[in-house]
């Protein structure tokens, strides 16, 4: 792919996964991830306290790695979560913003691309 998604997206993990649970559990698997995702995002904006953040950023970044959207796993990282927002309460809300961002890019890129 020379679309720019390879930095965003590991085609050969989503491939990897298809193999593994076939073509329709596939498609399952996806629309989990998606409706989980979409469901825990918009909840991320008013959440300061830090177990929970923690919380959300390990289910965001478990579902990421095992999909394959690279990009929005390293978001999830606690190292990176700590160096963006310092943990400071006011650059939390613009931190999910960013990661709100990133998934909604990687989700438009996929099925851009699966369906070519």
């Amino acid at each position: 792919r020379r679309d720019g998604s390879e930095f965003m997206i590991d085609w050969e993990r989503i491939e990897d996964l298809r193999r593994e649970v076939g073509h329709k559990d596939f498609a399952d698997v996806v629309a989990l991830f998606f409706e989980e995702i979409d469901s825990s995002l918009p909840g991320s904006l008013d959440l300061t306290e830090p177990d929970e953040i923690r919380d959300l950023l390990h289910f965001i970044r478990g579902s990421a790695l095992n999909l394959g959207f690279f990009e929005l796993a390293r978001l999830c990282e606690p190292d990176f979560f700590t160096m963006e927002t310092g943990l400071s309460v006011v650059k939390i809300r613009p931190y999910f913003e960013r990661l709100r961002r990133s998934y909604e890019r990687a989700k438009a890129v996929y099925f851009q691309n699966m369906t070519l």
